[in-house]
């Protein structure tokens, strides 16, 4: 051999050693000493690009990729660092390219990455059945793997044929999680408990598994058990759980972002304060990456009504605005822009504003139906045939003709409305005729309620001749019959279904009678139970002894000797031994002070106070002045 070969011999081995020790640095060092001494060697290209990989450097293992001549040998690392990219859609394309050309390599690694990416696209449907397929066709040690993806993808699409399993307790989280999406929050709890000790178990085998590690799956499995609580209805529990879950949980952006757009939801319009917080926790780039696209789209609406319950409308808008360019075909962004020109008084006609939103936000049966509403409530009915102009199946729904129907004061003019709109759906009837159906029901009953008997009986024979099993129906037309024609009346009776078909078993004619006789007291919550029957005592009943009167209780100074005063019930002042009112002692008092006993400042007070005791003063004499005289006022006027 030359010194050439011996060279790359001794690199190749170096590579080897450096694969086997798991050092990725190392690789790509020993790599690149092959790719000196043999350039372009697809077996050193393709330990450079898997070292890459390894190392997270997805970038520059597709340039390497795409500088070597046998980029087409690796189409699976291609697709793969595509997905490490976060570039879904070139990774299915990548991976979709490579099964056209039927390569001889088996297709299972390249069918899981595209069942991977589906589900970051939340293509969920075709992403089902590719994981469906590899579960049925794969014969390796990966099902349990598998499995748990399998449910994800159930969960994600709501797919109610599925069956459900707990081999681990990632399979049985994701179980739960497609549990709540079939509305069953209890077996979801269940099935969460269930997962908890799965793990428990799973981590106390792992001797390398972190506290960080097992807190952050407790966390999540908690934060499910939460939610489902929530969907129980146990409202103040789960926002007490979901506060202590933010409180405990640090790093979790995933239970930090169900928790916080949960919590949002749960206060409603109420601490919008707490929501604001709440809503700049969740909406926190670290915690939206994290996201799927029904979080992303439930936390932006959350956001939009939050400033609507605070009454910030210039906000409301632009958070409506930035929900219809994420979300351009759902409706939720236009409702709530509505809900804003509805709420606030400064706008003078709701009706033409809304008008306005459908050319932001498109002409959906939803916003169709906001317009009409707005137009309803503004008296204004005269403009819902204009408006649903070009959708005549809405404008004639058994739904909104109703609403019109019922808003009507003119009796003439509803009667109207029904009839258009039943002609309408005759015309244009579907395959199972509920809309024509209902409608005619509604007619029956309008007309029976007015006495006009035969045009009822038309459109329940009607009803009868589109779905002959209707037995409400034909019950109503046996009915409505005895008013016009008796004879008729029997006949359709006769086809009627008997009571057993129609309870679905045997009548019990005694629970029947006893139903009929039944009184209903409103203050009692339970039914007085049934006495026995004398058969079943095998003696007589005794009558009811009747209550004994127990005399009260006597007062405490009652004594049996003496008789109680007569006067006892009437006033303290009507009774015969009032005296009076008591004279206050100031008054009693003498007009004079000294000690006990003092006879004589007693005496010569005595004198002084007797009047008659006294002299009458001496008659002073008068004497006469020209100035006592008063002058008589002559020439002086009064002043008024």
């Amino acid at each position: 051999a030359t010194m050439a070969e011996e060279d790359l011999r001794a690199a190749f081995e170096r590579l080897d050693k450096a694969i086997r020790s798991g050092n990725m640095t190392k690789v790509l060092a020993m790599a690149d000493q092959v790719l000196n001494l043999a350039k372009d060697d697809k077996d050193a290209v393709h330990c450079k690009v898997v070292a890459l990989v390894q190392a997270g450097h997805f970038q520059k293992a597709l340039d390497v990729i795409g500088a070597t001549s046998h980029s087409a040998a690796f189409g699976y690392e291609q697709a793969y660092c595509h997905y490490g990219l976060k570039a879904y859609e070139k990774a299915v394309a990548v991976v979709d390219e490579h099964l056209a050309q039927d390569a001889p390599d088996a297709p299972f690694r390249f069918l899981e990455l595209k069942a991977q990416a589906l589900y970051r696209l939340e293509q969920g449907e075709e992403c089902l059945s590719l994981y469906k397929r590899l579960t049925k066709q794969a014969t390796d040690d990966r099902h349990e793997e598998r499995q748990t993806n399998l449910l994800a993808a159930a969960a994600l699409t709501k797919d109610s044929d599925t069956e459900i399993s707990d081999g681990c307790y990632e399979e049985a989280y994701n179980s739960a999680c497609w549990l709540l999406t079939q509305q069953q929050p209890q077996q979801a709890i269940d099935m969460l408990d269930k997962a908890k000790g799965l793990c428990q178990e799973y981590f106390d085998q792992d001797p390398d598994a972190t506290e960080e590690e097992i807190a952050n799956s407790m966390a999540l499995l908690e934060c499910q058990r939460v939610v489902a609580l929530h969907q129980l209805g146990q409202s103040d529990q789960a926002m007490t759980s979901y506060k202590q879950l933010l409180k405990t949980v640090k790093g979790n952006a995933s239970v930090t972002a169900v928790a916080c757009t949960n919590i949002i939801a749960l206060h409603g319009a109420g601490d919008v304060f707490d929501s604001k917080k709440r809503l700049k926790t969740a909406t926190a780039d670290s915690v939206m990456t994290k996201m799927t696209q029904g979080q992303r789209l439930a936390l932006q609406a959350n956001a939009a009504l939050l400033h609507l319950y605070a009454g910030s409308m210039k906000l409301c808008i632009e958070a409506c605005q930035q929900l219809q360019q994420a979300f351009p075909s759902n409706p939720l962004a236009g409702l709530i822009h509505a809900a804003t020109v509805v709420k606030d008084k400064s706008v003078k006609d709701p009706v033409a504003a809304i008008a306005a939103l459908r050319k932001t936000y498109g002409d959906s049966d939803t916003m169709l139906l906001v317009h009409c509403q707005a137009a309803l409530k503004a008296n204004q009915s005269e403009a819902v045939p204009t408006i649903l102009a070009h959708r005549p199946s809405v404008l004639h729904s058994p739904a909104l003709v109703g609403y019109r129907v019922a808003g009507e004061p003119n009796a003439d003019k509803a009667q109207q409305l029904l009839t258009t709109a039943i002609a309408y759906w005759r015309d244009n009837a579907t395959d199972d005729n509920t809309e024509l159906k209902t409608l005619l029901m509604v007619d029956a009953k309008r007309r029976t309620s007015k006495q006009e008997y035969q045009a009822a009986v038309t459109s329940l024979e009607e009803v009868v001749s589109l779905d002959p099993e209707d037995a409400s129906a034909l019950a109503e037309l046996v009915l409505a019959l005895t008013h016009v024609n008796v004879k008729l009346a029997e006949q359709y009776a006769d086809s009627l279904p008997s009571v057993q078909e129609a309870e679905g078993g045997d009548l019990n004619v005694d629970e029947l009678e006893a139903a009929a006789t039944l009184r209903v007291n409103k203050f009692k919550s339970k039914r007085e139970t049934e006495l026995p029957s004398l058969a079943t005592l095998g003696g007589t009943i005794k009558a009811k002894r009747a209550p004994r009167k127990r005399p009260g209780k006597p007062a405490q100074d009652y004594h049996p000797d003496k008789t109680p005063d007569p006067e006892r019930w009437l006033k303290k002042y009507e009774r015969s031994t009032f005296g009076g009112k008591k004279k206050k002692k100031h008054q009693a008092q003498q007009f004079y002070k000294g000690s006990q006993g003092d006879a004589e400042s007693t005496a010569s007070a005595a004198s002084q106070l007797d009047a008659s005791l006294r002299k009458p003063p001496a008659e002073a004499p008068k004497t006469s002045s020209r100035n006592t005289k008063k002058k008589p006022n002559k020439g002086k006027k009064k002043r008024r």
